[in-house]
């Protein structure tokens, strides 16, 4: 398919996720991409062999193509296949054809191998469908005439045009694939008897649903409890994420923890793990880490010096 060079405003309806969710929000899922109103108001008929295409703008992220849906008013799903080509026409992966369809008007669904493809920070593509069998009953591929995104094409003369009065109604179906990443120094030191507070960084192309932290006692044979972190600050694709070990939890006998977080795609990735926790000392308020004490001696000893070298000693003189 020849590249085109057009200016035009692009509307994008990413169904599932448009926006990061909010703090308060529910993470969905991003699961489709589309470029018109998800319904169709008219066909645009096909003869044997003719083709249309709708070219994609995948997000900069890595992601898999999973499934392709269009709208049509047929379902014989023998006479169709759907195949994808990149910005220079050249073949992504060969032909598949239809696993289901419900209708009037007919949704009609495709998956080939999973995934179709693998991408990332990839360029436009194209998703093309080809009418392969002529028979008494046309074959029409929905038609959304309410938008029209500069991104329909029809090939129903051996060459490629630009399809100006509408939107070919044809769906990209995109999943995550990868987990979120953490940035966290692990606590060394905590305090008997207080709240252990704890934050961490993660950070997500398609945003974090949830960060969990598991923690029991050091060396212990009791299960891990759980608690939920929240998102404190920033958003769920690169935000600060905070929660709290209770303090009637935290003993002298040491604590180990770990945390894993789960982002919309349902990809889970850990920070530690339960067969190799971190570890975190507990002190009682009056003990002090080794460096304190350190220091403490060190400044002792300073005084002494100070004060055996510089400070007038009493004799047994009287003094007037």
């Amino acid at each position: 398919m020849k590249k085109r060079k057009i200016f035009i405003f692009v509307s994008l309806i990413f169904i599932g996720l448009l926006l990061a969710p909010t703090p308060n929000q529910a993470a969905i899922p991003w699961y489709e991409i589309a470029y018109d109103d998800s319904g169709p108001e008219s066909y645009l008929s096909l003869a044997e062999n003719d083709s249309v295409a709708v070219r994609f703008s995948p997000p900069p992220k890595t992601f898999q193509l999973t499934g392709i849906n269009l709208y049509a008013n047929s379902n014989k799903l023998s006479s169709i296949r759907v195949w994808v080509l990149d910005d220079n026409n050249n073949t992504i992966m060969n032909p598949i054809y239809p696993i289901d369809s419900s209708g009037p008007p007919y949704q009609i669904d495709f998956e080939g191998s999973s995934p179709i493809f693998t991408a990332s920070n990839r360029s436009d593509f194209y998703i093309v469908l080809q009418w392969i069998i002529t028979d008494t009953s046309q074959f029409g591929i929905g038609i959304d005439n309410s938008t029209t995104s500069g991104r329909s094409y029809t090939n129903q003369s051996g060459t490629w045009q630009l399809y100006p009065t509408g939107n070919i109604i044809i769906h990209a179906r995109i999943d995550d694939i990868i987990g979120p990443n953490f940035d966290h120094i692990p606590l060394q030191y905590a305090i008997e008897g207080k709240d252990l507070s704890i934050s961490v960084n993660v950070t997500d192309e398609f945003g974090v649903d949830s960060v969990t932290l598991a923690y029991h006692d050091y060396n212990s044979n009791v299960p891990y409890a759980t608690v939920s972190l929240d998102l404190a600050s920033g958003t769920t694709m690169s935000g600060i994420w905070y929660g709290q070990i209770p303090g009637e939890n935290v003993t002298s006998a040491g604590i180990e923890y770990y945390i894993w977080a789960t982002d919309v795609g349902n990809n889970q990735r850990y920070h530690g793990n339960a067969s190799n926790p971190f570890e975190v000392e507990v002190i009682q308020m009056f003990e002090m880490p080794l460096f304190g004490s350190i220091i403490i001696i060190v400044a002792i000893t300073a005084a002494a010096i100070l004060f055996y070298f510089y400070l007038p000693k009493y004799k047994g003189e009287n003094v007037t």
